[in-house]
C-alpha cells in the first residue's frame, strides 16, 4: 500500500536545477538541492552527466552552488570552507571565495577571492569573468583604521537613518544606499574593475566580442526600476556608450549577437502601459537605429506554477545570431528558436514545465517537471536523472483538465486533483487554488501543496482566468479591471467543476492562495459566502496602504490600476477587500511573513483585525524571518508548518474525512 504526501514528504525530495555544458560539451553540469538534516535550509551540490550517461556528485559537502565553466574545462563555484573565510563569513565581511574543481573529481581548491559578494559569475574572454555584486554606500572601507568596530556596527545598527524610497526589498532586506554593480575580474592579475557607474542599478548583461551590453539606470534616491536604458562597454577602451536613453522604452533582455548587433525586446507601453510585453527588436550598435526583427514578435518567457522547484538557470540564450528561449504557451512550456530573420522555430514542444536549459553543439539539456513527478534532467528530450524515484512509493494524483467556456466566449483552462482514495457515489469537499501574479499561470506540472490536498481528501480544483499569462496581452489586461473579470472567471469556473463533477460538496468549498491569488481570496470572502473557509497567503487587503509600504507599490499600483491614491483614492478604496470586511462570514486564516516587503505583514493584519472586529471566525500566522517565497524556498521547517496550518484550519471547517453518500 502507497503512502500519503504530506507536508514533511518535502524532506524526501531533490531539485536540480541549472544545467550547463562544458565548453565541449562533453559534460552537463548542474546543481541538485534537498532540504538539510536540520530542516533549516537546503544543502547543495553540483552533479555530472558526461556524455549523457548516469550522473554522478560533484561536490560533496553540501555547498556546491551557483557556479560557470572556465575556458579550460573547469567549474568554479563560491564556497567558505577556510577557517580564514569562515571567520570572515561570521564577521559579516562582504566576500567571495571561488573554488575550482576538475569534472574528472578531485578536491575543490581556492582559486581566487572577490572583495564583493558576488554573484552570476561567467566567463567573459581570457583571462576575464563578469560578476554582479551589490555594493552598499554604507559599508565601512575594508582595511580601513577601526575597521572590526565600524562592520559590527553596520552589522548591528541601533538605527536606520533613511532616505531612499523603497528603503527595502523583498529577500534582501533594507536596501537604501545600495545598488546592483557589474564588475570585471581579471584572473592573471586579480584586479576588480567597476563597469557600471556609481549609483546605478544593472539589470540584464551580454558580453561577447570585447563588448558589453547592459540595461538598467542610474537611481536618485526615489527609485523607479520601471526606468532602464540600454549601455555599451568597451573591455580595451574601458569607455561606455548609451545606445537607448533611460526611459524611452519598456525594456526586456538585450544580447550581442555573433553578426555584432543586439537583440532585444522592448515595447513603448501605448495599448497595455508597463504591463506590455516587449517585442523583438534589433539595434545597429554603429548607427543606433532600432528596427523590428522579422515581425516582431513577442518572446512569452515564462515558467508553468509550481513549488516544486529550487535554483535558476537560463530562461534565453544566444548562440551565434539565433535566440533560444523558454516559451510559455497557455499552460504549457516549449523551448523554441528565433532565427536570424525574425522565424521562429519549436525545438522541444508542449512540456509541462521547463525550468531552465542550456544547449550546445546541438544538444538540449533541460530542467523539466512533469504532473506526478518533481524536476529532472533531460538531454535532447531523454530523461537523464531520477530523483524522483521516491515518489513511486506515495500517491501521486495526475491533473485532470477541465477547460470551461466564460460568459464572453473565452476557453478558460481549468483542472481538478481527485481526492486518494476517490470513490464514486461519496461527496467530497474541494479546495479552490488561485496563483498569484497577476501575470502567472497553473499547468500540468508537479505542485506538491496541492498534492498534500489531494492526499488530505479533497477535490483540489484551479484555473487561469484573465489576468494570467502565457496567452498574449489582450488575455493578460485586467488594468484597471482588479475584481471583475478575473472574478468572473474564477466564479464560472468553480460552476462549471459543479456540473461537471458530482462528487464534489458545493456546501464544503474553500478557497485558498497567496500574493494576487491572496487577494482575490480576500476579495472573494468579501463578495459571496458560498466557501465554507479560506486560507488568505502573503496577501493585499487595502491598495492605498500597499502603495506606500511594499517595496514595489508606487510602481505595482500604477501599472495595475492605472491610477495612483491621491489621483483617484476612491477607486483604489472600492478595489481594496478590506472595504467589504464588514460583508464577509466566511473563516479565514490569514498567513505572512514578518520579512515579506512585498506584501507587508500590515496587509494581513489589516484584514484579519477587520474580520475579528466583525465576529468572523479567523487566525493569523506570522512567520518570522520569511519573506514572500515562504512557500518556494523558505525553511523547510516554516514550509512545513505553514501547509499543516492550512490543512488543520480546512479540516475543521470542511471535514474531509467525512466523505458522505450522494
Amino acid at each position: 500500500m502507497k503512502k500519503k504526501i504530506t507536508a514533511e514528504t518535502l524532506c524526501e525530495l531533490k531539485f536540480p536545477s541549472e544545467p550547463r555544458f562544458s565548453p565541449d560539451g562533453r559534460y552537463t553540469a548542474f546543481v541538485v538541492k534537498n532540504v538539510n538534516g536540520e530542516r533549516t535550509g537546503y544543502s547543495s551540490d553540483i552533479w555530472l552527466s558526461e556524455n549523457g550517461s548516469a550522473p554522478r556528485r560533484l561536490t560533496a559537502m553540501g555547498d556546491g552552488g551557483s557556479f560557470c565553466w572556465s575556458p579550460e574545462g573547469k567549474i568554479l563555484f563560491s564556497a567558505s570552507r577556510t577557517p580564514e573565510d569562515k571567520k570572515r563569513a561570521g564577521k559579516g565581511e562582504k566576500f567571495t571565495s571561488v573554488y575550482e574543481i576538475s569534472p574528472d573529481g578531485g578536491e575543490a581548491t581556492k582559486a581566487f577571492t572577490l572583495e564583493h559578494a558576488a554573484g552570476g559569475l561567467r566567463h567573459v574572454e581570457g583571462s576575464l569573468y563578469l560578476f554582479t555584486a551589490r555594493t552598499d554606500e554604507a559599508y565601512p572601507e575594508a582595511g580601513s583604521d577601526g575597521f572590526d568596530k565600524a562592520l559590527e556596527q553596520y552589522n548591528s545598527p541601533a538605527y536606520r537613518g533613511i532616505e531612499d524610497t523603497p528603503f527595502w526589498s523583498n529577500g534582501s532586506g533594507f536596501t537604501a544606499g545600495m545598488h546592483s554593480v557589474l564588475f570585471l575580474y581579471d584572473r592573471e592579475s586579480g584586479k576588480e574593475t567597476q563597469v557600471t557607474p556609481e549609483g546605478f542599478d544593472v539589470r540584464s548583461v551580454s558580453a561577447k566580442n570585447g563588448k558589453i551590453v547592459y540595461t538598467g539606470s542610474a537611481q536618485g534616491r526615489v527609485r523607479d526600476m520601471r526606468i532602464s536604458g540600454l549601455y555599451l562597454y568597451g573591455i580595451a577602451s574601458g569607455s561606455t556608450e548609451t545606445l537607448i536613453e533611460p526611459g524611452r522604452l519598456k525594456l526586456g533582455f538585450a544580447e550581442l549577437r555573433d553578426c555584432g548587433d543586439v537583440l532585444l525586446t522592448c515595447t513603448d507601453g501605448a495599448k497595455y502601459g508597463d504591463t506590455e510585453s516587449g517585442t523583438l527588436h534589433t539595434l545597429d550598435i554603429a548607427t543606433k537605429e532600432l528596427r523590428p526583427l522579422g515581425d516582431g514578435a513577442v518572446v512569452p518567457v515564462g515558467a508553468v506554477g509550481s513549488d516544486a522547484r529550487l535554483g535558476g538557470g537560463m530562461k534565453t540564450k544566444i548562440v551565434g545570431d539565433d535566440l533560444y528561449f523558454v516559451s510559455l504557451d497557455r499552460y504549457k512550456n516549449s523551448l523554441k528558436k528565433v532565427t536570424s530573420d525574425g522565424g521562429i522555430e519549436t525545438v522541444l514542444s508542449e512540456r509541462c514545465g521547463i525550468d531552465s536549459f542550456d544547449i550546445c553543439g546541438g544538444s538540449v539539456a533541460s530542467i523539466e517537471l512533469s504532473p506526478v513527478r518533481t524536476p529532472e534532467l533531460y538531454i535532447d528530450g531523454r530523461q537523464i536523472t531520477d530523483f524522483s524515484a521516491p515518489l513511486d512509493e506515495y500517491e501521486t494524483v495526475a491533473p485532470e483538465y477541465i477547460p470551461f467556456t466564460n460568459a464572453d466566449g473565452l476557453v478558460i483552462d481549468g483542472w481538478m486533483l481527485r481526492p486518494v482514495g476517490f470513490e464514486a457515489g461519496k461527496k467530497y469537499p474541494a479546495l479552490l487554488e488561485i496563483h498569484g501574479g497577476p501575470r502567472t499561470a497553473f499547468g500540468e506540472a508537479f505542485f506538491h501543496e496541492m498534492q498534500v490536498f489531494a492526499n488530505a481528501g479533497y477535490f483540489v480544483l484551479f484555473c487561469n482566468p484573465r489576468g494570467s499569462d502565457g496567452r498574449g496581452d489582450a488575455f493578460a489586461d485586467i488594468w484597471g479591471k482588479y475584481g471583475s473579470i478575473d472574478y468572473d472567471d474564477i466564479m464560472a469556473f468553480v460552476d462549471s467543476a459543479l456540473a461537471c463533477e458530482k462528487s464534489i460538496d458545493p456546501a464544503r468549498l474553500g478557497v485558498l492562495g497567496g500574493s494576487y491569488g491572496g487577494y482575490m481570496t480576500n476579495w472573494i470572502i468579501g463578495h459571496t459566502d458560498r466557501f465554507a473557509a479560506a486560507a488568505s497567503q502573503r496577501s493585499i487587503a487595502n491598495w492605498t496602504s500597499f502603495e506606500f509600504t511594499s517595496d514595489i507599490g508606487f510602481n505595482f499600483t500604477r501599472m495595475n490600476h492605472r491610477t495612483s491614491t491621491h489621483e483617484n483614492w476612491d477607486y483604489l478604496w472600492d478595489i481594496s477587500p478590506l472595504k467589504y470586511a464588514d460583508k464577509v462570514k466566511t473563516p479565514t486564516l490569514f498567513i505572512h511573513s514578518d520579512n515579506d516587503f512585498r506584501c507587508w505583514m500590515v496587509e494581513g493584519i489589516q484584514m484579519f483585525t477587520a474580520l475579528r472586529f466583525h465576529g468572523v471566525e479567523s487566525c493569523l500566522c506570522l512567520f518570522e524571518g520569511e519573506n514572500h517565497e515562504l512557500s518556494r524556498s523558505g525553511k523547510p521547517t516554516n514550509r512545513i508548518s505553514r501547509i499543516e496550518e492550512m490543512r488543520e484550519w480546512f479540516e475543521k471547517y470542511l471535514h474531509p474525512e467525512e466523505a458522505q453518500e450522494k
